[in-house]
């Protein structure tokens, strides 16, 4: 069956292959500024519902970000572009999917976070469950 995620997400995940995209997308957009610190970074994460607990998937951008408001707007800016492009292309279900390593059934809200602040809710979240099983996308069976 299903398990649904609280507060413990699964451990591994491979290497998702749309990294390179999102590094891509992350340089092309004007939402950063150029630095040699890598203190500065951008972080977007998919998580279970609205709780910032562990990551089910994130990546950090080590492309500098200012560390006040205006980054953190950035930083929320490109996650929610990012996440809107993967659902967009029809593939981002099974993109999420073929890097959990266990099945799940999870309520993606997408996160950002910018320098050392903590997680903050993009205000991107899915209206229905995403079920995972055997990395591919499934209909959620109904309790």
């Amino acid at each position: 069956g299903f398990v649904l995620l609280t507060s413990c997400a699964p451990k591994h995940f491979k290497m998702p292959k749309f990294l390179l995209w999102l590094m891509y997308a992350a340089f092309i957009s004007d939402s950063y500024v150029y630095s040699s610190s890598f203190d500065q970074t951008c972080t977007c994460a998919i998580m279970n519902g609205d709780a910032v607990d562990e990551p089910i998937l994130e990546q950090t951008f080590k492309i500098a970000f200012t560390c006040d408001e205006e980054g953190k707007v950035a930083c929320r800016n490109l996650c929610v572009s990012l996440a809107e492009a993967a659902k967009t292309s029809g593939n981002g279900s099974l993109l999420l999917c073929e890097h959990i390593d266990e099945d799940v059934e999870i309520y993606v809200s997408v996160f950002s976070r910018v320098c050392d602040f903590s997680y903050e809710h993009s205000g991107l979240a899915y209206s229905n469950h995403l079920c995972c099983k055997d990395h591919k996308p499934q209909e959620c069976e109904l309790e």
